[in-house]
């Protein structure tokens, strides 16, 4: 397990918290060498995105091109797909019931 937050009380840069669940931390970005980026499902938009962190402020900024829809495929596809491309650091309990 990881030793990195969980981002379940983190505040959003642009967006309203209670619209957010966290899913889980990646185990890459896709660049070798970079950590993992947390990965939330914006319930009331049914999309899925990463977002950067700032952990001195405990702030998350969405990536906007990560963005997939949850209305296209199913959220546990999305949750598979990023699996199949990024790899999971850690599931939330959330990530874990919808995986």
């Amino acid at each position: 397990m990881s030793n990195r937050p969980q981002y379940e009380e983190w505040e959003f840069e642009d967006r309203h918290r209670h619209d957010v669940e966290w899913l889980g931390t990646t185990a890459t970005t896709g660049t070798e060498g970079a950590p993992g980026m947390p990965v939330f499902l914006d319930r009331d938009k049914n999309e899925v995105f990463r977002a950067e962190t700032d952990v001195e402020r405990q702030l998350l900024s969405e990536v906007t091109e990560s963005t997939r829809s949850t209305e296209e495929s199913s959220l546990t596809e999305v949750i598979q797909d990023i699996g199949d491309e990024l790899g999971w650091e850690t599931l939330s309990e959330f990530g874990e019931e919808n995986s």
